[in-house]
């Protein structure tokens, strides 16, 4: 394994932290491609975001948004499973927004 991916995860945290970047051959952690969060009004009045509207970027939406574009742009099915209120569906609903219609995605 050391062999083809380079060193040994770092002792820090779990496996499930880290990716292996192609680029520089080492382990990152999924905090470093987490966007910058933005604040942003919240409430109905002009200028404002409906609470409803608000997603905030987190390690753990990142690394699912990673596998659901790894998996459905290789032509696999994706199936989510979690408890309620984590996110799965507007993941789904963020990723197929982000899609280039012109292009088929």
């Amino acid at each position: 394994f050391g062999s083809v991916f380079g060193g040994k995860i770092p002792k820090e945290g779990m496996c499930f932290d880290y990716f292996y970047n192609i680029h520089s051959g080492e382990y990152v952690h999924w905090q470093t491609e987490v966007p910058k969060h933005s604040p942003i009004k919240i409430g109905n009045k002009p200028g404002e975001s409906p609470f409803n509207t608000v997603f905030v970027e987190t390690v753990e939406t990142t690394r699912m948004m990673y596998m659901l574009n790894k998996l459905a742009r290789n032509g696999r099915h994706v199936m989510f499973a979690g408890n309620a209120g984590t996110g799965k569906t507007e993941i789904i609903k963020k990723y197929l927004g982000g899609l280039n219609k012109d292009i088929g995605g």
